[in-house]
């Protein structure tokens, strides 16, 4: 492999691992502000 194609292939690498991070803390602050949002009374 040459340098470049190493490169990419380890940015690839470092990008499917960070993915499934993402969604994970994407999901957590979904659930947090629906939490909050439940827990405030309703708006009349």
């Amino acid at each position: 492999l040459s340098e470049g194609e190493r490169r990419r292939l380890r940015r690839a690498e470092r990008i499917a691992w960070l993915w499934p991070w993402q969604w994970v803390k994407a999901a957590g602050r979904w659930l947090r502000k629906g939490r909050r949002q439940r827990d405030l009374p309703p708006e009349s």
